[in-house]
């Protein structure tokens, strides 16, 4: 897996010799380990690199590790160029899925609610969270969750995430329906969300049939199997979505 941010490159990799795929990235001064599971020890139990993004200017990288192989990820973030550990730690981050904010001072991400694992209300009514860089979790702001916004309706087990794009000045809200592949997206002002106060535009249905999508500037491009059996790409405006005007 290769991902370029600003003027660097994250690469995850399994070295020779080893079991664990690790996180590098290549700059200016060569290619250097960030995350390497395989020296990462919690107790006595192996540690696993779940899941990785790096801010638009490659800065700063968000983390999730989790023990032993549960998958009960702990949200950690690094400054890249030093390898410093900013002192935040976020449990409850199994699906994280963060979204950086344009400016990398922050980022959006879902966090279950803290039922106990193995039961049913486990992986229920999880919620998308702002966090500020080295500010204490605890003063995370929760901006999207089922029953928050009229506008936006979701179901207990929906999973809701929040996507940026540094071209862009809006954001898209995403219900994820597990094993569903069609989802429903809504578009509104990333400052409006910021600022608590955003004004929902639906951009798709489930029955619209979106089964993935992108962001770029003003354009919101969406993959639909509706009268597509093998999918088709459809564009339409993020600022004022309209499926059914899309092209």
């Amino acid at each position: 897996v290769v991902f370029r941010a600003g003027d660097r490159l994250f690469v995850l990799k399994r070295v020779a010799g080893t079991v664990r795929a690790a996180l590098f990235v290549r700059d200016g001064a060569g290619e250097r380990v960030l995350v390497d599971p395989n020296v990462i020890k919690e107790g006595d139990a192996h540690v696993s690199l779940d899941w990785w993004n790096p801010s638009y200017d490659g800065a700063h990288v968000v983390y999730g590790l989790s023990a032993a192989g549960s998958e009960d990820s702990v949200l950690h973030v690094m400054e890249t160029a030093t390898g410093r550990i900013l002192p935040e730690r976020i449990p409850q981050t199994q699906y994280a899925s963060p979204a950086w904010l344009p400016d990398g001072k922050g980022f959006f991400y879902n966090r279950l609610q803290g039922a106990k694992p193995g039961t049913t209300d486990y992986y229920l009514d999880s919620a998308v969270w702002l966090h500020m860089l080295a500010e204490d979790p605890a003063k995370d702001r929760q901006v999207l969750k089922r029953g928050m916004f009229a506008d936006v309706p979701a179901a207990p087990n929906d999973f809701p995430y929040i996507y940026c794009n540094a071209s862009s000045d809006h954001i898209l809200a995403v219900m994820f329906g597990g094993v569903r592949r069609e989802n429903p997206i809504w578009t509104a002002k990333l400052s409006d969300l910021v600022a608590g106060r955003p004004a929902w535009r639906p951009a798709c249905t489930i029955e619209d049939q979106v089964v993935g999508f992108d962001l770029n500037g003003d354009n919101l491009f969406m993959l639909t199997t509706k009268d597509a059996e093998n999918g088709k790409v459809m564009r339409t405006s993020a600022r004022d979505p309209d499926f059914a005007r899309a092209s």
